[in-house]
């Protein structure tokens, strides 16, 4: 299922198309738009297993470091879920490196 940018609480958001461009490349996997008005940034939640409630959530930061909660921030970030308690996070700079990240996270609980 592919998914695109609809959230309308985050104004001025100006990295939608790094959102639609993760969207689609994570598309193979049950992935679904988790972004909440109260959240500093977008994400995009990766279902790994969903009667065990473990998945992935990428964050997608302002690309205006500006704009961000917090500008020394990255603009990516990943979260490891399990059992919904947060077990690991980690940042990337590149778009690219967080959806290898989050390909091999994925592949490796499902095989």
């Amino acid at each position: 299922m592919t998914i695109t940018f609809a959230n309308n609480t985050h104004i001025g958001y100006d990295n939608v198309k790094a959102f639609n461009i993760a969207a689609e490349q994570l598309s193979q996997f049950n992935v679904e738009d988790s972004t909440y008005g109260n959240d500093s940034c977008p994400s995009i939640l990766v279902w790994i297993n969903e009667g065990t409630e473990t998945y992935l959530q990428l964050f997608i930061d302002y690309k205006n470091p500006e704009l961000r909660e917090e500008e020394e921030m990255l603009e990516f970030c990943v979260t490891l879920y399990e059992e919904g308690d947060m077990q690991e996070t980690e940042d990337f700079d590149s778009l690219d490196l967080a959806i290898d990240h989050i390909t091999e996270k994925t592949l490796s609980f499902i095989n």
